[in-house]
């Protein structure tokens, strides 16, 4: 009777074996096909087997060895689809190093690139800090510039003050010369008229080219004073808007850049891998655009200093062309003036020698005549006036000392106030003062303790991540020792597939054909159970290692931005408590100075008394000593009579 061909099970499939073993399984089918006794003859590395396997079956019948050749070269494949997976399995591991080692590159690049970028940004501020130093001084110098126009104006109207004091002086001095020689020599008019009328069209003449000459200078003056008023102010503004629009466009560039800087950094944080190569061009981008534009905003800023210094020599040299002009006029004035002077002064010889020979003989005529007349009025005139003005003293000295005695006590008033007020002031700063080192004793000591308390947390992050490092080397250990037991697998599947072949071709000869195929059949299935067993613990162990690296991935970067705002914090507090410091210090130099000042006022105010009393002391003196004089005085007198009606 003819045997039956040997038919494989519906479910009798190895666990993701691949297109080749699918295809395999799911045919469900070992009977021999027209042509396949030659290839499973032949088949395969295994070439030993096989042939022995076909020499053995010479004597079996062909779809027996064909199907034997089947299941050797089945077992073939599976033996290839480990060696795949093996090395599937070496390939993920040593990726899996590569990605922590580019993980660790990359991480240490964008730290370095950070750090890069703050010691720019740091490097743009002490820049930007300098030449606006640079600006404050060049202001400083432009004020002082100013101070020092408006000092040469002042010098300049106080020279015009005292040229018109002068020229007005001379001018009263003249006219009173005039009246008086037309007063005392009223009948020699008519003889000098002609001299006199040359004198008074000289004078007009001076008098008019005088005022000409002022109002050309006041003039001049107003317009140079209104120019370089209006020169400064056009300065002063042009620098002061272009420093502040330069600053603004510094401060915004600087933000602008900052705050896409910040984009760049999120978005390289949230892409990781897939940005990289776009996350280095633009960081390239934008230092070529921060270099060029701190390379434009220094041209410009040379550009306005070249322009600044330009402007300054030529006002320099318009101020010097000024001085020139107005010292030659000034000399020109000088030596007209000295020839005026000169021509006076011989008129005035002149005249006064003629009046010195009038006034002579009228001055021996009148003596002549008043001495005798009023003699006794001058002596009577004199006593009244002496005593008048004693009692007006006595009244003025009694007014004084009220008013002294007034004045120090509101004086003593008033130091008492401000005894008090300082005494309340600096018993209130003591307090303040208290408690602000108190509150700075506490925010030190809550300091101290957020810090360690931030301490021992980074310590226990620094654990946790040492503890994850540790799993993931315990990870890899397993992976290692899944290794071997897929290696010690491979070769218990080959020492299977030898014995399989020995077997088989033992037992096809001996054992019944349906024992046979259940033993195939429980052999094919535990074989399925132990390849599926091995896949879920490998995609387990994948899924694990890959839950493990975004965990580490989050907590490296949970640490970073709390180590950042850790830092942010720590710097913000050192410069509070630095601000408290220097504000505290300012308030105890203010009190100090405050303590200096009443003691000066103290002491002036004690030197003040003393010598106000002293003061007063030789006011009563002076009294005693009018009253002893009007009472020593001559009982028969003009004078007696006065007290008399006076009282």
């Amino acid at each position: 009777m003819p045997r039956e061909p040997i038919a494989e099970p519906s479910d009798g499939r190895p666990v993701d074996a691949g297109p080749a073993v699918e295809t395999a399984g799911a045919g469900n089918d070992l009977a021999p096909a027209p042509g396949t006794q030659g290839a499973a003859a032949t088949g395969g590395p295994q070439g030993g087997p096989v042939s022995e396997a076909g020499g053995v079956s010479g004597g079996l019948d062909g779809p027996l060895a064909d199907q034997a050749g089947r299941v050797i070269e089945y077992l073939r494949e599976q033996f290839d689809e480990l060696s795949r997976r093996e090395r599937n399995v070496a390939t993920q591991l040593n990726a899996l190093d590569a990605e922590r080692r580019k993980l660790r590159l990359w991480a240490q690049q964008l730290e370095d690139c950070a750090a890069e970028q703050r010691a720019a940004h740091e490097r743009e501020a002490l820049a930007l800090q300098q030449q606006r130093q640079a600006l404050q001084e060049r202001l400083v110098e432009l004020q002082s510039r100013e101070e020092g126009l408006q000092q040469r104006e002042r010098e300049l109207a106080e020279r015009e003050e005292q040229f018109e004091t002068f020229c007005r002086g001379r001018r009263e001095q003249l006219e009173a010369e005039l009246q008086a020689e037309r007063r005392e020599v009223e009948e020699r008019r008519q003889a000098l008229e002609l001299r006199e009328q040359a004198v008074r069209e000289q004078e007009a003449g001076i008098e008019e080219r005088r005022r000409q000459l002022e109002a050309e200078f006041a003039a001049e003056r107003q317009q140079m004073r209104a120019a370089l008023e209006a020169e400064r102010r056009r300065l002063v503004d042009e620098v002061t808007e272009s420093v502040r629009q330069e600053l603004a466009a510094e401060r915004d560039a600087v933000a602008r850049e900052r705050e896409e800087w910040e984009r760049h950094r999120r978005t390289e944080l949230a892409a990781l891998q897939q940005r990289w190569a776009d996350q280095e061009e633009q960081i390239r981008r934008a230092k070529a655009d921060l270099d060029a534009l701190r390379r434009e905003r220094l041209q410009q800023l040379e550009d306005l200093v070249t322009g600044s210094r330009q402007q300054l020599a030529a006002e320099r040299a318009k101020l010097a062309d000024w001085e020139r002009r107005l010292q030659a006029r000034e000399e020109d004035l000088r030596r007209r003036e000295r020839e005026l002077e000169e021509a006076l002064q011989d008129q005035q010889a002149v005249l006064e020698n003629r009046l010195r020979f009038q006034l002579a003989h009228l001055e021996k005529v009148r003596q002549d005549v008043e001495a005798t007349r009023s003699e006794a009025r001058k002596e009577w005139q004199r006593h009244r006036t002496d005593l008048e003005y004693r009692r007006r003293m006595l009244r003025a000295i009694r007014e004084q000392l009220r008013r002294f005695r007034e004045l120090l006590e509101s004086r003593e008033r008033s130091l008492q106030n401000q005894a008090a007020l300082l005494a309340r002031t600096r018993n209130a700063l003591e307090d303040s003062i208290r408690r602000e080192r108190a509150i700075f004793r506490q925010e030190r000591q809550d300091w101290e303790r957020r810090r360690d308390a931030e301490g021992a947390e980074l310590r226990r992050q620094r654990d946790l991540l040492r503890l994850h490092t540790e799993n993931l080397e315990a990870r890899r250990e397993r992976l290692d020792a899944l290794r071997d037991r897929l290696m010690r697998t491979h070769r218990e599947t080959l020492e299977m597939r030898v014995a399989l072949e020995e077997a088989f071709a033992q037992l096809i000869q001996v054992v019944d054909e349906q024992r046979l195929r259940q033993r195939i059949r429980e052999a094919r299935a535990a074989l399925a159970a132990h390849y599926e067993r091995l896949q879920q613990d490998l995609e387990q162990e994948r899924a694990e290692l890959q839950e493990a690296r975004q965990t580490l991935a989050q907590e490296r970067r949970a640490l970073q931005t709390q180590r950042q705002q850790t830092a942010d914090w720590l710097a913000d507090r050192d410069a509070d408590l630095r601000l408290r410091s220097e504000q505290l210090q300012r308030q105890i130099e203010q009190q100090a100075e405050r303590e200096r000042r009443w003691r000066e006022a103290c002491r002036r105010w004690a030197a003040e008394k003393s010598e106000a009393e002293s003061l007063i002391r030789g006011l009563l003196r002076e009294l005693e000593q009018a009253t002893r004089a009007s009472a020593e005085l001559p009982p028969k007198s003009p004078i007696r009579d006065v007290e008399t009606e006076g009282h």
